[in-house]
């Protein structure tokens, strides 16, 4: 079996979690205020390699002053079967997620056009898209048992969505920091 992995950042600048997320407050109206669309993102130098196992029950750890801060779980989000898989064309947030966060986990893989309506076709219902990844985020968040949940494959039609499997896989209740 694969073993999971988990995600560091240091986060450089603040003293609390609390100033992170003010400066993220600040940063969003700044973007607001230049009239671009405001998103709340954190850059990293290279993305991971082994996405696959950081998915798999992996977390964000956030790092500030020398110590753990903050563990949030992984919500990612791509074309599925073994395209999906061949190629990496996911997108990936921090769970709990946002309606900004959702949005953008929609738009960002290069395969997003084919549900906006690529060429002429009738473009699938992304509202409905972002409401499952809100709840697999909300999930992710509140039930610290749940080590991974896949739903693959998805089908995104322009009338809505069907999961048409899902696996849950789950252990002992994880400790939250928060």
């Amino acid at each position: 079996g694969s073993v999971t992995l988990h995600l560091i950042k240091l986060c450089v600048g603040v003293d609390s979690i609390e100033e992170l997320a003010d400066w993220q407050k600040a940063r969003v109206a700044e973007q607001k205020k230049s009239g671009a669309q405001p998103k709340i993102f954190h850059t990293t130098f290279q993305t991971p390699k082994r996405e696959v196992e950081l998915l798999d029950g992996g977390s964000m750890y956030w790092v500030i002053k020398g110590t753990v801060q903050e563990r949030q779980k992984i919500v990612g989000f791509g074309p599925g079967g073994v395209i999906g898989e061949l190629v990496g064309d996911r997108a990936w947030r921090a769970a709990p997620l946002t309606e900004r966060d959702a949005q953008a986990l929609v738009r960002e893989p290069k395969a997003a056009p084919l549900l906006l309506g690529h060429r002429g076709a009738v473009p699938a219902e992304v509202d409905a898209v972002v409401d499952l990844l809100l709840r697999v985020g909300r999930l992710a968040d509140e039930q610290t048992r749940v080590r991974q949940l896949t739903l693959n494959p998805v089908l995104v039609r322009p009338d809505g969505v069907s999961v048409l499997h899902a696996t849950v896989r789950y252990g002992q209740e994880a400790a939250r920091l928060d």
